[in-house]
């Protein structure tokens, strides 16, 4: 029995191509693959709805800004203003004080989460999956 040429390249390509992978979304929601930070604790249940997404590191939190409710881009910096995480990459996450990976840090398993940081101050996250 043969194929055609277009039977066969048609069940390549969906081999190959990737699914596209949800983002977080506000109301706490963190989808997997997805390091998840929250303006608010408890992961923003009761505050104002600020929240971002990561897949990859990034040595310094000020020059991002904070998404809303709809998914806009707020004025507000990122840099010591995350009062809740969740940690659904898939492998260890540390959260750094200070940018560029410095100052006092915490490291999160793959699937752990913390709703309540007390000063807020992370600056920095590095996301080791390696």
């Amino acid at each position: 029995m043969r194929l055609s040429t277009s039977v066969v390249v048609a069940a390549l390509c969906a081999v190959v191509v990737p699914a596209v992978s949800a983002s977080a979304t506000p109301s706490g929601t963190c989808a997997g693959g997805r390091v998840c930070f929250y303006a608010g604790t408890d992961y923003n249940r009761g505050t104002e709805d600020y929240w971002r997404d990561f897949v990859a590191d990034d040595s310094d939190l000020s020059d991002d800004t904070w998404l809303d409710r709809d998914h806009g881009t707020t004025r507000h910096s990122m840099a010591d203003e995350t009062s809740s995480f969740r940690n659904q990459i898939g492998c260890g996450t540390t959260l750094w004080q200070h940018p560029y990976f410095t100052g006092a840090h915490s490291t999160f398993i793959a699937n752990e989460t913390d709703g309540y940081f007390a000063d807020d101050s992370v600056s920095s996250v590095d996301i080791w999956c390696r």
